[in-house]
């Protein structure tokens, strides 16, 4: 029979055995070792050595190395000293009550959802404005291009008092000419009394396009109908002075009626 080590044959008539504990436990190899072999094997070639024989682990299997239960914990002292706690010396789980609750992180699908659905919504009512722009716009050069042409030409029939002494009246013609406003006169319809008022140039996008409304009103109380011509925001007057038409200047201006007070002469009359 083969002998055993001493923790074997000491702890042998224990019937508590762990498996991890023989992997675990580092054993510590005698001065000189018995050499094993199975039972049935013959010894290798060039080794003539004794050898003792064992049980075949298929026949019965090697005995397991005996658990040693209640065995007090090794007092371990790492490097540097410190002893590492004992169980007892650990502090206890925090209380399930005591413990921070974590709140939930917010719902981001929701709004990014939300966000989208904003942005999609911005970006309907801006196309929506530009596409609507754009054809008012359209839709108005196209109704001037059929009442004033192009260049844009506003003509005007009026009694100014002007060498109408054979009851012709005398013709107004408003250009814009690449933003540039004339006003051109036919006293009386004559074209050899012809006189060229120059206005204001008009500057930015589309400004040819825009056309010239002309209309003749008394508005220094006179007695004698003015030239009131309208490009774009602009309203310019001229007065009727000594059968010519002049810009009408500041003092004359401040003196401009207002609508109430036209309307109350109007009624004087």
């Amino acid at each position: 029979m083969p002998s055993y080590n001493n923790a074997a044959r000491k702890y042998a008539d224990f019937t508590d055995f762990d498996e991890d504990y023989d992997d675990s436990m580092l054993t510590r190899r005698t001065a000189v070792a018995p050499q094993y072999r199975v039972a049935g094997t013959t010894a290798r070639p060039g080794m003539p050595r004794p050898t003792a024989t064992m049980p075949s682990p298929l026949a019965g299997g090697m005995p397991r190395r005996a658990t040693m239960p209640n065995l007090p914990s090794p007092n371990i002292t790492p490097r540097g000293g410190v002893n590492a706690p004992s169980p007892s010396a650990r502090p206890a789980a925090r209380p399930a009550a005591n413990r921070r609750q974590v709140a939930a992180p917010a719902n981001s699908s929701s709004t990014m959802k939300l966000v989208l659905f904003g942005g999609a919504v911005v970006c309907v009512l801006v196309l929506s404005y530009l596409v609507v722009s754009f054809a008012v716009h359209t839709w108005q050069t196209w109704q001037d291009d059929l009442t004033y042409g192009r260049p844009r030409i506003t003509r005007l029939m009026a009694n100014v008092g002007h060498n109408e002494a054979n009851g012709a009246k005398t013709l107004f013609i408003a250009q814009n000419i690449n933003g540039q406003i004339s006003i051109t006169e036919y006293p009386g319809g004559d074209p050899t009394k012809t006189r060229v008022i120059v206005g204001p140039q008009l500057f930015g996008k589309d400004k040819d396009l825009v056309p010239i409304k002309l209309q003749t009103k008394d508005v220094n109380g006179d007695g004698k109908d003015d030239l009131i011509a309208t490009a774009d925001d602009q309203v310019l007057i001229y007065i009727n002075d000594n059968g010519n038409f002049r810009p009408i200047n500041d003092q004359e201006r401040a003196n401009l009626k207002t609508p109430s007070q036209q309307q109350d002469s109007e009624a004087t009359k």
